[in-house]
């Protein structure tokens, strides 16, 4: 939304009839909401902004690792939900919590209990192991695929090299060739899964 049209709503109003919504807005054109939201490590962050007829309002999407989180604020209440990414809407639902915007209200303080939240929360998966963990899979995938190369290699140099006759049996292929290829599979999908 265009922040100065947002401006020109704040600006028909006076300082001391600001509520909780409107100190939000306010924040939000000068960029102290963004820095507010900065200091949380939330891996994306979008704010939605809304002036209209037919009530004003400011929405933010937060995520932080496979978590997340939507604070709704209208001019008298706040919606909120915390929920694994792509949960359903009933899952969404059973997570959705309302509160009333009253004098008291800080948006900091729930700020801090919706990140303590979402911190504690039984479903977020550390995805850093994650990704490290898939860097491991596919390091050793690549291992495997490389010992029937330097095997076949090897068999090569020594056959038209030296002139030698080679009989292979089955157990060689089997452990040179068969078995890394199908560890190579193996642990590439693994490196591969979501």
């Amino acid at each position: 939304m265009n922040k100065n049209k947002i401006i020109q709503y704040l600006n028909s109003k006076k300082n001391d009839e600001y509520n909780c919504l409107d100190i939000l807005l306010e924040k939000y054109c000068n960029g102290e909401l963004t820095q507010l939201l900065s200091k949380y490590k939330f891996t994306k962050i979008e704010i939605f902004p809304q002036i209209s007829k037919n009530g004003n309002s400011i929405e933010m999407c937060l995520t932080y690792q496979n978590i997340a989180t939507n604070i709704s604020l209208t001019d008298d209440e706040i919606e909120y939900s915390i929920y694994e990414l792509y949960a359903t809407a009933d899952e969404i639902n059973k997570n959705t919590f309302n509160l009333k915007c009253n004098v008291e209200f800080s948006f900091e303080d729930l700020l801090n209990s919706i990140y303590e939240k979402v911190l504690n929360h039984y479903k977020l998966k550390d995805l850093a192991i994650t990704t490290k963990s898939k860097k491991i899979y596919n390091a050793i995938s690549i291992i495997f695929l490389l010992v029937p190369v330097i095997f076949i290699g090897i068999m090569v140099v020594i056959v038209l090299g030296f002139n030698y006759s080679i009989k292979l049996n089955f157990w060689w292929v089997l452990f040179f060739i068969i078995i890394p290829l199908f560890l190579y599979t193996f642990l590439n999908r693994k490196s591969h899964k979501k």
